[in-house]
């Protein structure tokens, strides 16, 4: 081995000579000198608020082989390493580093392999050859890691200073196994075990249970002769009665498996051997009629990606490295259909639900839900629940909290004890979400070591005094400034003049729009409009879901309409709709729509954001066949209307990525909450195509929310129609009664800084969702405005009412979060 005169070499060595010769001076100030590099290991994942420093990285003492190679090349450095070194994870500071040797004057290729052990480490060998990947006797598989790091370096391999940054992948896959059954499936289930038992369920094989990996090209041989059927034992245990999207579903396992081709082209992706799973199960009263003489129960269920693919004709699921897995078995009432599976796939990302985590608020992400490549989370940031259709108190409690954009409080419309301005909590969701009620912060006073007993009024209301604004707990804390008589203000900005500027944010680090630092916990971050493109229409025309005459965009990006009430059937007749021009959204001067009411036809481009105009998306809106919802609203809660004023509301369908794989079907639909104490009475009206129910309350009932339901489809599908055929024919080819996946977003009203002044209005009719993203032309300005996504159905007039992107709103309006996670990166 050469002979580097860097003391950095010290920190690998127990002598003590060495380690009193280490000096400040000896560290290199700047990682891009490349002299005297150390390197950095973590886990490949998303960095979030919730993360302490160091918590994205491997525990100290975890031991490694690391080969140091010349660079492009397969040949070590040293011919004395060329089995690799063998390294422990220590740290610097507050970052976490592998001591290996420094590197002088090169720029060399890392690899790197650990078990995540603190007492194993892979066995010394050249990076080219293989390690056996082989069942253990627990009945799973070490747990590998790989990291890579190639020169030459950018900037962003840089942890700071001198210390690169090697992330690490797992090798494997993981596969969790849920199980859960219609409540409407009036038999118990109890589950004998999950077997996957291969391609081919006639003669079932299995699938690979060992074979051998190359840590150099990340590539492994598979052992064909070798492969063993895996049980997974559900050891008889109860299946659980849940609605689709429901948390209650029974865990049955988790376990590691081969990654599928996961250098596959596209063009090879076709080629994925489908994988079949056979469960059997007892069923109590033999309601499928397939039991045994045993009394076991036994189906085939393949493991198809239902994420992008019609079921039995295009892909299988294919299980990609470093990814985790959650196929979801549920048991159906419909005897035709005895099980559905439901894939979920997300990063694999450890470390959640650490209690040392930073003061975030503890917040339930429930069960996700995938849309285009992204991970949703089934419930707003703070909501206790995902499915605000079940009952009246689920509804409440699926609201959550609002936030003020780039400040990581809470806020909620709690009420405030006048005599030592603490906010009490004890208040139910139901009791809170009243409209016009003031919304104050929501912390806990004990463990954020705050007193109650000498609180002034600064801490929660809401504020006008800009240079005290808390707008992170930790931040707070590293300043100093939470203390007992501080004038610091956890309360919500609100200032007519002086509008909202991020500038008022004392040490703020650009964490919203960076995605750096949010709400949201490890892991997840803030969708960005890109995001929100993949579950909502994607412009205010194809999110018009109460048939608006829309002409124009506000300054506040909200959509206006033409306040035609109940004149919609005349503006989208076969003989009006075609004046309705677009001469303010791309101002292309074309007809906005095709067809006629009841069914109208509307195709964006770059329907996605994305800058690609050849991503279509193609949406059919209807108040046809029964999709027509009217409410007369006796008690007049939305004041000027009257109390027999009709509201209206259809559905909207749509084809997202239409013509590709990656196309995927989409129904939008408003619902209310279900209330016995507001049964409503009901009255068909109208005949044929035209048909539809109206609903008639004595008390208010606009408690909404969308559902969004995701369906299989393939690059075919289309909703074209021949010349003068009613767009009804398009959606007659779908089955829209069996969604892949739901999503529920609740309409929990809105609330800003200047109009509202910090008061939560329009609870059930009008919502506002955060993104990330700023309007970069005006964040500069005295009015700095942000982008968010504005949805709205029901009102004193039509303005709003439309599902659509607004890229004017207030930057101190306050919005509703649901975080997001990538499946692919």
């Amino acid at each position: 081995m050469k002979k580097y005169l860097y003391r950095l070499l010290c920190i690998g060595l127990s002598t003590g000579l060495c380690l009193m010769s280490c000096t400040d001076e000896d560290w290199s100030s700047n990682g891009n000198t490349q002299k005297g590099i150390v390197l950095s290991p973590y886990k490949e994942k998303q960095v979030s608020r919730a993360m302490e420093a160091g918590d994205e990285y491997f525990d100290v003492d975890t031991r490694y082989r690391i080969w140091i190679m010349n660079q492009g090349t397969d040949t070590p450095e040293e011919n004395d390493e060329a089995n690799g070194i063998e390294a422990t994870e220590t740290m610097r500071g507050n970052i976490h580093i592998i001591n290996v040797r420094p590197i002088e004057r090169t720029t060399p290729d890392f690899y790197g392999f650990t078990q995540n052990s603190q007492t194993d480490v892979p066995e010394a060998q050249a990076v080219t050859e293989t390690y056996p990947i082989k069942l253990q006797p627990d009945g799973d598989y070490i747990d590998y890691l790989r990291g890579e790091l190639k020169a030459p370096y950018e900037d962003s391999d840089y942890a700071q200073g001198d210390i690169l940054q090697m992330p690490f992948k797992h090798i494997m896959s993981q596969v969790t196994f849920q199980v859960s059954k219609d409540t409407e499936l009036e038999t118990d289930i109890q589950l004998v075990n999950i077997e996957m038992v291969g391609t081919d369920p006639n003669n079932p094989e299995g699938i690979t249970s060992d074979g051998t990996y190359k840590v150099y090209n990340n590539e492994f041989v598979f052992f064909s002769r070798n492969k063993k059927i895996r049980t997974v034992n559900g050891n008889g245990m109860d299946v659980p009665s849940a609605d689709l999207g429901s948390d209650n579903v029974g865990k049955v396992a988790t376990i590691l498996v081969f990654p599928t081709f996961e250098t596959a082209t596209e063009e090879q992706k076709d080629d994925i051997p489908l994988t079949y799973l056979r469960v059997t199960f007892k069923d109590s009263k033999n309601y499928y009629d397939i039991s045994d003489n045993e009394g076991n129960s036994t189906v085939l269920v393949p493991i198809y990606n239902t994420i992008t693919s019609v079921e039995g004709t295009t892909d299988a699921l294919e299980f990609r490295q470093n990814y985790a897995y959650t196929l979801h078995i549920a048991f159906s009432s419909d005897i035709r259909r005895v099980v559905t599976l439901v894939p979920k796939v997300y990063e694999w990302i450890e470390g959640e639900g650490n209690e040392d985590n930073g003061y975030m608020q503890e917040q339930d992400m429930g069960q996700p839900v995938t849309f285009n490549g992204v991970l949703w989370s089934d419930r707003n940031l703070g909501a206790t629940s995902g499915n605000p259709s079940r009952s009246v108190k689920d509804w409440y409690n699926s609201i959550g909290y609002l936030y003020q954009y780039g400040r990581n409080i809470p806020y909620y419309p709690y009420n405030q004890n006048s005599v030592n301005h603490t906010v009490d909590y004890t208040i139910t969701s139901q009791e809170a979400l009243q409209n016009n009620r003031l919304i104050y912060p929501v912390f806990d006073y004990t463990s954020w070591g705050l007193s109650t007993n000498n609180i002034g009024t600064w801490w929660t209301n809401t504020t006008t005094k800009s240079a005290s604004l808390v707008w992170d707990l930790d931040v707070a804390r590293v300043n100093n400034q939470i203390r007992e008589n501080g004038y610091v203000d956890f309360g919500y900005y609100i200032d007519k003049t002086n509008k909202y500027k991020l500038s008022y944010l004392a040490g703020y680090d650009n964490g919203w729009q960076e995605n750096t630092n949010t709400p949201c916990p490890p892991g997840w971050r803030l969708p960005t409009v890109q995001d929100f493109m993949g579950v909502m229409p994607s412009s205010g025309f194809s999110g018009n879901i109460t048939f608006r005459k829309l002409i124009g965009i506000e300054s506040n990006g909200s959509w206006k309409a033409e306040d035609h009430r109940e004149m919609f059937i005349s503006d989208f007749s076969a003989d009006n709709i075609s004046n309705m021009v677009d001469n303010f959204y791309k101002n292309d001067g074309q007809p906005i729509y095709k067809g006629a009411f009841p069914y109208i036809y509307r195709k964006e481009t770059d329907d996605m954001w994305s800058g690609d105009k050849n991503n279509i998306g193609v949406y059919i809106l209807s108040m046809g066949g029964g999709d027509r919802t009217e409410v007369v609203d006796k008690s007049n809660t939305l004041s000027d209307r009257g109390a027999e004023f009709k509201f209206n509301w259809g559905v909207i369908y749509g084809i997202k990525n239409q013509g590709t794989r990656n196309a995927y079907r989409v129904r939008w639909r408003i619902e209310l909450m279900e209330d016995v104490t507001n049964e409503p009475e009901v009255e068909t009206v109208g005949t044929g195509e035209e048909q539809y129910t109206r609903y008639t309350y004595e008390k208010n009932p606009f408690h909404g929310f969308i559902v969004v339901s995701r369906y299989e489809t393939s690059p075919t599908d289309n909703f074209e129609v021949s010349e003068g055929e009613s767009y009804k024919v398009a959606l007659d080819r779908y089955d829209w009664g069996h969604p892949v996946e739901e999503m529920y977003f609740p309409i929990g009203g809105y609330c800003d800084a200047e109009d509202s002044e910090g008061e939560l209005r329009n609870i059930g009719t009008e919502v506002w969702y955060a993104t990330s993203e700023l309007n970069e032309e005006t964040s500069e300005s005295d009015n700095p405005k942000k982008k968010m996504v504005w949805i709205k159905y029901a009102g004193t007039n039509s303005a709003s009412q439309t599902i659509a992107v607004s890229d004017e709103s207030a930057l101190g309006a306050a919005v509703f979060v649901r975080c997001v996670r990538d499946l692919y990166n």
